[in-house]
């Protein structure tokens, strides 16, 4: 999907792995906790492509990801004893854990009772042939529809990003406005070719200062947590 859309998320398939596991027709439980490689790794393409223009030499990444990799062993000790001394986890030090991880822990316990001998097929009762037949009879004909109107094929990719990845309102319409201003307001205030110039540019720049405010605000709270008051 990133050859077609330029991302991973404007189109894909649901619960692959779970489903071919349970359509597979295996009985146990074992499977679940098998590592299954479904990992999307197209994405190196571009990395390459940037390695080129930037005469970059292949060498280099290489180096650049075994110094990664020694500091992220190092550092993720020293992150995960301050973390796990800070309180019991889970507790109400960490909300997010203490929400997400029971829902996390039943979907997939529902899951993989599902392959068990006598176990509670729950999802067998949940899955409705009729829902995804209409799905896909909806998607042929939207994607018919677009194709005799001559729209391009980001439309169609884009309209079932708004419907399914990108249904939640905080994605879609930012992304919406963010569209529209791009088209209609810096692309004709800068021209289009330079905007789109200087659009890569300032997501860049963006998600640098949105990864230094949140590590900045991890940092806040890991240091509030640790310290406590004395009552004098």
């Amino acid at each position: 999907m990133i050859g077609l859309t330029g991302s991973p998320y404007g189109s894909s398939f649901p619960y692959a792995r779970e489903g071919s596991f349970y359509l597979s027709g295996y009985k146990g439980a074992a499977i679940w906790f098998a590592p299954v490689p479904l990992f999307d790794h197209s994405g190196v393409v571009s990395t390459f492509r940037q390695l080129e223009l930037t005469k970059t030499k292949f060498g280099s990444i290489i180096k650049l990801h075994l110094l990664s990799l020694a500091l992220l062993i190092v550092f993720s000790f020293i992150f995960y004893a301050l973390i796990w001394k800070l309180a019991p986890i889970p507790s109400g030090a960490y909300p997010f854990v203490e929400k997400m991880w029971p829902l996390q822990a039943t979907m997939e316990t529902i899951w993989i009772k599902s392959t068990l001998p006598g176990g509670a097929d729950v999802v067998g009762r949940l899955i409705r042939w009729e829902y995804i037949s209409a799905g896909m009879v909806f998607t042929t004909l939207l994607y018919g529809g677009l194709m005799v109107l001559k729209a391009p094929p980001l439309l169609f990719y884009g309209l079932i990003a708004g419907l399914g990845t990108g249904a939640w309102i905080h994605y879609t319409l930012p992304t919406f406005i963010g569209a529209m201003l791009g088209k209609f307001y810096f692309s004709k205030k800068y021209g289009e070719k330079r905007w789109r110039a200087y659009a890569p540019v300032i997501l860049a720049g963006y998600g640098c200062g949105l990864g230094l405010i949140g590590m900045a605000a991890v940092s806040l709270v890991l240091i509030a947590k640790s310290t406590s008051q004395i009552l004098f």
